[in-house]
């Protein structure tokens, strides 16, 4: 197989929920054009789509970067759908698989990749990197502004990094165990995710504008003509988009995991604009977040 070139062809395939992820992808899109790449991108978060993997697109593209963010300490139930829709075609294709968490390389993270890049293999691809990117968690942990522009802002120089690593035909596969404990949270969390939806509140604030229903990226919402409020079925994958992206902010949850005060990151830029950066030593302290303040510091 050819090493990467400028004259490849290559495919972006990503999935995004909250858009962490996709300001990641966007990147990499400007990055490889800046570098002469011909680019081609597949939004697996666009609901109603068919993004499943045709054998037309084996056939012109000659390389792929696969991105996703961790979900249940491991990869999204739609890169799955694609990876399982490939058949054969992907026989003798290099491909980099790209996670991205809010936590970094650290348990229970590690291994969340294996599986993925295992059922690449079988559908034949050559899986020649796989590495871990962080951005702000849209749950549980919150950062403060500081850290989250720090992450904003090294993403096109880790994006260079690694595509640096790949233009020099660098092989870098983690071999990271999935421990028995991470295996049993990613079963409890899939099984946790079908309920949170049936758990969420639609508020008197909802419009019945149609927003939820249309970017849900699993189909998971519908409006029926019995209620005057939309349903939620039994596809949720906790992406969150949902409730982060309502116009009105008409989605709640009672879960504490979940930011009351939402997630937005475009408003965050817009709130430090001019503001000047606390060192990461400062705006990066505490256990969950050691994995971030090595990857901010280079070692990850």
């Amino acid at each position: 197989m050819e090493n990467l070139n400028k004259l490849n062809t290559v495919q972006l395939v990503f999935f995004s929920g909250t858009g962490g992820t996709k300001r990641i992808a966007d990147s990499f899109e400007q990055e490889m054009i800046k570098r002469n790449f011909e680019v081609e991108v597949k939004n697996l978060g666009n609901p109603r789509r068919n993004d499943m993997f045709s054998e037309s697109d084996s056939q012109k593209i000659d390389f792929y970067i696969l991105i996703f963010p961790v979900y249940a300490f491991d990869v999204p139930k739609p890169v799955y759908n694609w990876i399982r829709s490939i058949n054969n075609q992907g026989k003798g294709k290099k491909i980099a698989v790209i996670s991205v968490s809010g936590g970094g390389e650290v348990w229970p993270n590690t291994g969340c990749r294996n599986d993925c890049c295992r059922e690449l293999e079988d559908k034949g691809f050559c899986v020649v990197y796989d590495r871990m990117m962080c951005m702000p968690a849209n749950m549980a942990v919150k950062v403060n502004d500081h850290l989250a522009m720090w992450l904003i802002n090294v993403i096109p120089e880790k994006v260079n990094d690694i595509l640096d690593d790949l233009l020099s035909n660098q092989i870098r596969r983690t071999n990271y165990r999935k421990s028995l404990m991470g295996k049993y949270l990613t079963n409890l969390e899939n099984k946790n995710a079908k309920k949170f939806a049936q758990e969420l509140i639609i508020t008197d604030d909802c419009k019945n504008c149609g927003w939820c229903i249309k970017n849900c990226p699993m189909e998971n919402i519908v409006k029926t003509a019995q209620a005057s409020k939309p349903q939620f079925l039994d596809r949720c994958i906790i992406c969150l988009r949902c409730v982060y992206g309502c116009p009105f902010r008409a989605i709640q949850s009672k879960r504490s995991v979940i930011f009351k005060s939402g997630f937005d990151l475009d408003a965050v830029e817009k709130r430090m604009e001019g503001v000047e950066l606390m060192p990461v030593e400062k705006c990066c302290k505490g256990l969950m977040l050691i994995g971030v303040k090595k990857y901010l510091i280079n070692k990850g």
